[in-house]
């Protein structure tokens, strides 16, 4: 018996096989480690240029990459602006 839900809409979009799109759903988050949980599993992460799917992400690092557009220099740049140091604006006085 197959389990209902998006697991197999996802199978067949991405080419996958039933077994790998479940096993898929049981990997902790590749990018913050969160383990998936029956509520919450992880999703595979696919290429929206190829269609190649990367590996599991829980949804909070899934939604990331696809507000970041999967571009690693908006990415780096995002890195850049958390790591960096100086104007507190609250300490502006205008």
């Amino acid at each position: 018996m197959r389990p209902r839900g998006a697991v197999w809409n996802r199978a067949g979009r991405y080419g996958l096989a039933d077994s790998v799109a479940l096993e898929l759903r049981t990997r902790p988050c590749e990018i913050c480690g969160a383990e998936p949980t029956p509520e919450k599993p992880s999703a595979p992460d696919h290429c929206h240029d190829t269609g190649r799917v990367r590996g599991s992400l829980c949804s909070g690092c899934n939604l990331a990459l696809g507000h970041f557009r999967d571009d690693p220099e908006r990415l780096l740049r995002a890195l850049q602006y958390l790591s960096k140091t100086g104007t507190d604006y609250r300490h502006v006085d205008r």
